[in-house]
């Protein structure tokens, strides 16, 4: 019998097989370019999206970003069925571990809410991010997904190993202008998912949501655990 995790490790495999074949020019300058191809896409609208379940999913931006730049994404989430969540961040700068807490509790109080555990997206830095609040309360959490996000830079505290029942997906790209590609790499899940474009337009990225689409589609609602009273951290 074929399991969630075979159907995610199939998904990646099928990323590294089957990923975009549109080389846009320009590196980073084509991130314009690929939100206006995104937004000529039927998929946007989601058509050919599997039905999503009402999960609720936190964004969380890159280095020196806000959620501003992720409302695109956020929409598209609601579109077919998920109930995504800003990270409320003015900017993702600043003390990592204060950011690590702060998204924790974002986190905890989403999963109170909907009393199910959070599916986290994470475009670079955020990615980081999600994988700490994954690894520090994995209670908490549904699945991470990592979007152009440096696992290998050697970043302290934001790279520590995730239990193996949340799962864990890096979307990367060799066109990337800003992380060095292999960096994004899993070296333990292995799940990693290739395709086109530049490093910035990962969240515009028409394959990147068709892959989205797919991993969320395989997680099915995981209701919280009782867990003995402690902070966010």
């Amino acid at each position: 019998m074929q399991t969630a995790t075979d159907d995610r490790t199939a998904a990646g495999r099928a990323g590294r097989k089957d990923r975009v074949s549109v080389s846009l020019p320009g590196g980073e300058l084509a991130t314009p370019a690929e939100l206006a191809q995104l937004l000529l896409d039927p998929l946007y609208y989601g058509v050919g999206v599997p039905r999503g379940n009402g999960a609720p999913v936190l964004t969380l931006p890159g280095f020196l970003g806000n959620d501003l730049y992720l409302s695109p994404l956020r929409g598209w989430l609601r579109r077919v069925g998920y109930q995504p969540y800003e990270s409320t961040l003015l900017i993702n700068a600043g003390d990592l571990n204060l950011l690590t807490w702060r998204l924790t509790a974002r986190t905890a109080r989403i999963a109170a809410d909907h009393g199910c555990k959070v599916t986290i997206v994470g475009h670079s830095l955020g990615g980081l991010l999600a994988r700490a609040i994954a690894s520090a309360r994995p209670d908490l959490v549904a699945q991470v997904v990592a979007l152009g996000s440096p696992l290998a830079a050697g970043m302290p505290g934001l790279t520590a190993p995730l239990p193996a029942d949340v799962p864990f997906t890096s979307i990367y790209t060799r066109g990337d202008g800003v992380v060095q590609w292999r960096h994004c790499l899993d070296r333990v899940a292995a799940n990693n998912i290739e395709v086109g474009g530049s490093h910035c337009g990962l969240v515009f990225n028409r394959e990147v949501y068709r892959r989205l689409g797919r991993l969320l589609a395989l997680q099915p609602l995981a209701p919280l655990q009782s867990q003995p009273a402690h902070g966010p951290g």
